[in-house]
């Protein structure tokens, strides 16, 4: 659909043909958006993979393997139930992940607010906290990991 200034993508829906599976019925789509583009994601099952993007960004899965990488300066908002979720260089950006009991790895993350909420997903954190920054991790059943590099500033 074309509004005002604007150029919008409605709903795109897939579903399995009689006969097939998860396996054999696979429908793989790309989408080029404006890089600067608000952008949000559905599936169920299949992986969904989003990069480069400076927008806000919503993703949701069941199960789904969920991948943001090399994003900034926007809102990544992430749930799945049982979904893996990984995040590799997310720079400046307000980040929520909520996911019952998928995994969740981030790597290079940081902004103004990162919070990771996991039912009983384990929670892994690699990188530097930054010099500010709310940063909350909790997970019911599993530990959280984190690290961070040897130069990271000893104040935190």
């Amino acid at each position: 659909m074309r509004g005002k200034n604007r150029n919008r993508v409605g709903t795109v829906v897939s579903h399995l043909l009689p006969g097939a599976d998860a396996t054999n019925g696979v429908v793989e789509y790309e989408i080029h958006v404006p890089v600067d583009a608000n952008v949000t994601l559905q599936s169920e099952t299949g992986p969904i993979h989003v990069e480069k993007l400076r927008g806000d960004v919503t993703i949701e899965g069941s199960n789904a393997l969920i991948d943001a990488l090399d994003c900034a300066d926007g809102h990544v908002h992430v749930k799945t139930l049982n979904g893996a979720v990984n995040l590799s260089n997310i720079r400046n950006g307000h980040i929520e992940i909520v996911s019952m009991g998928g995994d969740v790895t981030m790597t290079g993350v940081s902004g103004p607010f990162v919070k990771v909420n996991s039912n009983s997903g384990k929670i892994q954190y690699d990188g530097d906290f930054g010099a500010e920054g709310q940063y909350d991790f909790s997970s019911q059943e599993l530990a959280c990991v984190s690290s961070r590099p040897e130069f990271a500033a000893n104040d935190r």
